[in-house]
């Protein structure tokens, strides 16, 4: 049973607030840390860290373009898709 301590009235152990004044019951619930992980979880999680601060692995594959290179591909295959709705959108 839990006993509500603004009225004092008994209300059952899976009650979230008091029946009788609906006075909530605030459970205090333990936060897990980094430090409460088990020691290959921590490692696995660090690993991945580690790979995201690297960079991702779509972006290590174009890490040796200049940028202006990839913007230009990137505008081109815009138009490219633009064009080809446009294309369809009109001439069904």
């Amino acid at each position: 049973m839990i006993v509500c301590k603004k009225c004092g009235y008994e209300n059952p152990d899976n009650a979230l607030y008091c029946n009788l004044c609906k006075e909530l019951f605030h459970k205090k619930e333990k936060k897990m840390t980094i430090a409460d992980l088990p020691p290959e979880i921590k490692s696995q999680l660090f690993d991945q860290k580690k790979k995201v601060e690297k960079g991702c692995a779509i972006s290590s594959l174009f890490s040796d373009v200049p940028q202006k290179k990839l913007l230009t591909i990137a505008i081109i295959i815009g138009a490219i898709i633009v064009l080809f709705l446009f294309f369809f959108t009109f001439y069904k």
